[in-house]
């Protein structure tokens, strides 16, 4: 069982966030020569992180679409035959997956209103997804964009509240990967998934550490 939380945002609303002057404590990315990850995933991206106040952690990606990206997002919005064999029938969009994969118990937790982006017609899902040890923290955030995307540059910006305390275990790694979903009961869900996780980023085990 997850729980799901939808959250319809506008890039009005997010102005102030996607703006802010926070420094920015480490940052890498990942480049692509080609489409093998998908012909929907941007061939390039930046991640970074950064500690913006006392108690919070902060996980961004941003990316850019090339052509064919454009087209064959358009191509799986339509619905019908799809590209390649997944999603066939289905309209699907495209979905931005930002996951905190800790390494014993969940440590980093993502609350309505603590991820922003400027990704048109976005639908904001925040998860619990191993509730069963941790229940009620929700480690997995994600977007779901239902508007039409154009040229240029695209953000991502998940907010945790940080409850790392130094043990062992309170480490683990923020996942970035791009999917496919279509409309689902009760929410979205992948059809097609990247075939690589386009970051792994690795986060210490005490709190305000990166």
């Amino acid at each position: 069982m997850s729980i799901h939380r939808f959250v319809p945002i506008t890039l009005l609303s997010l102005a102030p966030l996607l703006w802010s002057s926070a420094l920015l404590a480490g940052s890498h990315g990942w480049s692509y020569s080609d489409h093998d990850a998908g012909s929907y995933v941007p061939r390039n991206g930046l991640f970074a992180e950064a500690i913006p106040s006392a108690g919070y952690y902060y996980s961004e990606v941003t990316f850019w679409f090339d052509d064919r990206n454009l087209a064959s997002i358009e191509d799986y919005n339509n619905g019908g035959d799809n590209p390649g064999d997944a999603c066939d029938s289905s309209k699907a969009y495209l979905t931005v997956d930002m996951t905190s994969v800790p390494d014993g118990i969940d440590t980093l937790h993502a609350g309505d209103g603590m991820v922003v982006t400027n990704l048109p017609d976005a639908k904001i899902d925040v998860e619990d997804d191993f509730w069963e040890s941790t229940f009620g923290i929700n480690e997995e955030s994600e977007v779901v964009v239902l508007g039409t995307l154009r040229a240029g540059a695209y953000l991502m910006r998940t907010y945790w509240l940080d409850r790392r305390t130094g043990a062992a275990s309170d480490g683990g790694a923020i996942q970035v990967q791009f999917a496919m979903s279509a409309e689902g009961s009760p929410d979205y869900n992948n059809c097609i998934t990247s075939s690589r996780v386009q970051i792994v980023n690795p986060y210490g085990t005490s709190r305000g550490s990166l």
